[in-house]
C-alpha cells in the first residue's frame, strides 16, 4: 500500500486543485502551474516518474476525477455542489492559471517576424520558379503547396510529432466551415484584381483589408482597440493613398475584385482566430483540413482556367533542378500557411493583416536602396514613409497593450 504521507498528499488541497485543472485544461499545465515545486518533488521521492504515476491514477479513478474530489475517499455526489460552486476559490485559481497561459511578448513578436520572413522568402522562391524557370501556372504552384502541407502534417501526425488531428468526418467539416469556401473566394478575387489594376492602385485598395479586419474582430470577437491602434490604421491607409496619388485610375471590375479580396482576407483572419480560440481543431488541424477540402475545388478551377494544361505541357517539368525549386516553393508555401495561423493565434487577425501589408512597404524600401523594378517618385516615397510610421505606431501600441489576445470569454483589448 501507499505510505501514509503519500495518501495524505493525494487527499490534500494541492492535488484537488491539480485534478480540477487537469480536467479543464492540460496535464502539463496542471503539474507545472498548480502543484508547488516542493509538492511535486515530494511526489517524486516516492515514485520514479510522477507524470506516469499521476496519469495512471487519473485513468483508474476517472469517476472520481470527473467529480474533482480526493481520490482516496469514496466519491460522494453530495460533496460536489460545495466543491464546484460557482466562484469557489479553487475554480477562480484554475481560471487565473489559464489566463497566465496567454502568449508571451517573445511569442507574439517571434510569430509576427516568422510570418514576415516567410512572406519575403516565398516571394523570392516563387519568383525563381515562375520567372527564372518560366513555370506558367501560379494556381498549380498553389496546389503543390497544399499537397505538400497535407503530406507533411499527415506524416507528422502518423509519427506522433503533432497533436492528434480531429477525425475526418462531417463534424470536423462543420467545425472548419466556412474557411475552405472563403479561401477559394479569396483566391479567385485575388487573381482577378491583380490582372485588372496597376500595382500602386492595388496596393492602396489592399490596405482596406486592415480596416475590414479590425471591424470584423470588433463584430465577431468582441475586440476593443485603443486609440493608438485606430490612429495607426488610419496613418497606414493615408500613406497608401498618397503613394498612389499619381495613379488614381478607376476600373469597376478591378475595384470590385480587390475589395472582395479585402473582405475575404479579413473574414479568413477573423474566423481563423475564432476557430483557434475554440481549441477544437488546433493550428495543424486547420491547415490540414483546409488544404484537404480545397484540393478538389482548386484543381477543378485550375482545369477550368487552363492552368493545369499549361503546367502539364511545361517543357522543364521533369528537369531535376526545376523540381528542386518547385518543391522548395511548396515547402515555403506550407511555412507561410503555418506562420499565418501561428501569428493569428499568438496575436490577432488584425496584427497578421498589418504585418502582411507592412512587409510590402519594407520590400519597396529594399527595392529603392538595392535596385530592382521600383520606379521612384516623391508622392510614392512620402506615402511609403507614412505607411512605415503607421506600422511602427501599431507595433508599439500592440506590444504596450496589456491584453492583445482574445481571452477565454472571447473578448479582446488591443
Amino acid at each position: 500500500m501507499f505510505p501514509r504521507s503519500f495518501v495524505q498528499f493525494f487527499n490534500s488541497q494541492f492535488f484537488s486543485r491539480f485534478l480540477l485543472l487537469a480536467v479543464q485544461s492540460d496535464f502539463n499545465i496542471a503539474v507545472h502551474n498548480i502543484l508547488p515545486d516542493d509538492s511535486f518533488h515530494f511526489l517524486a521521492s516516492f515514485v520514479p516518474s510522477p507524470r506516469c504515476a499521476l496519469e495512471s491514477i487519473i485513468v483508474r479513478h476517472v469517476t472520481c476525477l470527473a467529480t474533482a474530489v480526493p481520490l482516496f475517499t469514496p466519491c460522494s455526489p453530495t460533496t460536489v455542489p460545495n466543491f464546484m460552486a460557482s466562484g469557489s476559490s479553487i475554480e477562480v485559481t484554475a481560471e487565473k492559471k489559464r489566463d497566465n497561459l496567454l502568449p508571451t511578448t517573445m511569442m507574439k513578436v517571434g510569430s509576427a517576424l516568422l510570418y514576415a520572413a516567410a512572406s519575403i522568402l516565398i516571394m523570392l522562391v516563387n519568383k525563381s520558379t515562375l520567372t527564372v524557370y518560366g513555370f506558367p501556372s501560379v494556381q498549380v504552384l498553389g496546389l503543390g503547396q497544399m499537397v505538400f502541407g497535407i503530406v507533411l502534417i499527415g506524416a507528422m501526425h502518423t509519427m506522433g510529432m503533432v497533436a492528434p488531428l480531429p477525425p475526418p468526418n462531417m463534424g470536423t467539416v462543420r467545425k472548419l466551415s466556412p474557411l475552405p469556401l472563403i479561401y477559394l473566394a479569396n483566391l479567385i478575387c485575388g487573381l482577378g484584381g491583380t490582372k485588372a489594376l496597376s500595382l500602386p492602385m492595388l496596393t492602396v485598395l489592399r490596405r482596406f483589408s486592415i480596416v475590414m479586419t479590425m471591424m470584423g474582430e470588433m463584430a465577431v470577437l468582441n475586440a476593443t482597440f485603443s486609440s493608438a491602434v485606430k490612429s495607426s490604421v488610419f496613418v497606414m491607409i493615408l500613406g497608401a493613398l498618397i503613394a498612389a496619388a499619381n495613379d488614381l485610375s478607376f476600373n469597376v471590375a478591378g475595384y470590385t475584385y480587390v475589395l472582395l479580396n479585402d473582405f475575404f482576407t479579413a473574414a479568413n483572419g477573423v474566423i481563423t482566430k475564432k476557430k483557434l480560440d475554440m481549441k477544437e481543431l488546433g493550428k495543424y488541424g486547420i491547415i490540414f483540413y483546409n488544404s484537404l477540402l480545397m484540393i478538389i475545388p482548386a484543381t477543378m478551377f485550375a482545369f477550368y482556367t487552363g492552368e493545369l494544361q499549361k503546367a502539364a505541357a511545361f517543357p522543364l517539368l521533369w528537369d531535376f533542378w526545376f523540381q528542386v525549386n518547385f518543391l522548395s516553393s511548396c515547402g515555403m508555401g506550407f511555412l507561410l500557411m503555418y506562420s499565418i495561423v501561428l501569428c493569428t493565434q499568438n496575436n490577432s487577425a488584425l496584427t497578421t493583416t498589418v504585418v502582411g501589408c507592412a512587409k510590402n512597404v519594407f520590400i519597396a524600401y529594399f527595392g529603392m536602396i538595392f535596385g530592382g523594378d521600383y520606379i521612384f517618385s516623391w508622392p510614392n516615397f512620402i506615402g511609403l514613409t507614412i505607411s512605415v510610421i503607421g506600422s511602427l505606431i501599431y507595433a508599439f501600441a500592440n506590444l504596450k497593450s496589456s491584453n492583445p489576445s482574445t481571452s477565454i470569454n472571447n473578448s479582446q483589448k488591443v
